[in-house]
């Protein structure tokens, strides 16, 4: 439920694993629900004000020798075989705007917390406290692993911000 408690968000669990299928949010008002996403979604957030919900996608890919060039992947030195990559995804529910915001290989703690996303929801905040931006743990396309924090607003590049395993957001 968003902070506003009018709007309910809602995706169907896929069995045997770790998926859920289609992202959808309904209203207070008895109005039939608004499917947002029609795909595999990994964890979905409310912002605290209760006016976006910011999703995850992910995508295994299999490096290759040569880099990675629009969508085609290679491997880190020392590294083989295939990799998930997740997408920050949010959509603004007042203007029905859907945005992408970064791309990346999580930790695995970041993973641990997307699983259990539906539990965790209750006592993990992943959004800031003005619900602007979104913080996690992982590594970018380009650069080094660590915390990041991805403006929702002006959708600016992630922002490194140290290293580590696991983040959230303090309430106050």
């Amino acid at each position: 439920r968003a902070a506003d408690r009018q709007h309910l968000r809602y995706a169907l669990h896929a069995p045997r694993i770790f998926l859920y299928h289609p992202l959808a949010v309904v209203d207070d008002q008895g109005h039939a629900p608004r499917v947002y996403f029609n795909g595999d979604v990994l964890g979905f957030f409310w912002s605290p004000d209760g006016r976006k919900l910011a999703y995850l996608t992910g995508v295994l890919i299999q490096p290759g020798p040569i880099g990675r060039a629009k969508g085609l992947a290679a491997s880190r030195i020392g590294q083989t075989g295939t990799q998930l990559e997740l997408t920050w995804h949010v959509i603004d529910l007042e203007t029905q705007a859907q945005i992408d915001l970064a791309s990346f290989e999580p930790t695995d703690s970041f993973l641990y917390l997307i699983q259990y996303s539906d539990q965790f929801a209750q006592s993990i905040e992943l959004w800031s406290p003005d619900s602007r931006s979104l913080v996690y743990t992982g590594s970018p396309l380009v650069g080094k692993s660590g915390v990041y924090g991805v403006d929702a607003v002006d959708q600016a590049k992630p922002a490194y911000v140290g290293p580590g395993d696991f983040a959230i957001w303090s309430g106050h």
